[in-house]
């Protein structure tokens, strides 16, 4: 008799950009991730907030964030190479306690675009 074998499938891990306006509006512009004149990386985290405050909170960032860009898949990100995946450290009067890893590499965005 035939034995009934399960595959468990694999969930897909997808990550995420908090930014302000100028920043996204360039991201929206160029239609990439990548970082400015001046940074040496850029930070994606797992965690995906829907409150500004929230990003800020547990990414202790020094800014409140009004766009999130993702979600970007694992396999369309490349290696972190500046910071692997770590737990954010209080930093910017914010606890901190998210996650979040940085890559010096180009992040090329397939799903973004302006509607009208």
């Amino acid at each position: 008799m035939a034995q009934a074998v399960m595959v468990k499938k694999a969930q897909a891990i997808f990550y995420f950009r908090y930014a302000d306006a100028i920043e996204a509006g360039l991201i929206m512009l160029e239609r990439r991730i990548a970082p400015g004149p001046g940074q040496t990386c850029k930070f994606f985290t797992p965690n995906r907030f829907d409150k500004a405050t929230d990003a800020q909170r547990y990414l202790a960032l020094s800014y409140l964030p009004q766009y999130r860009i993702g979600p970007i898949r694992e396999d369309e990100v490349p290696d972190f190479d500046r910071v692997p995946l770590r737990f954010v450290s209080p930093a910017n009067g914010q606890p901190g306690g998210g996650q979040e890893a940085a890559t010096s590499e180009t992040v090329y965005l397939f799903n973004c675009s302006r509607l009208t």
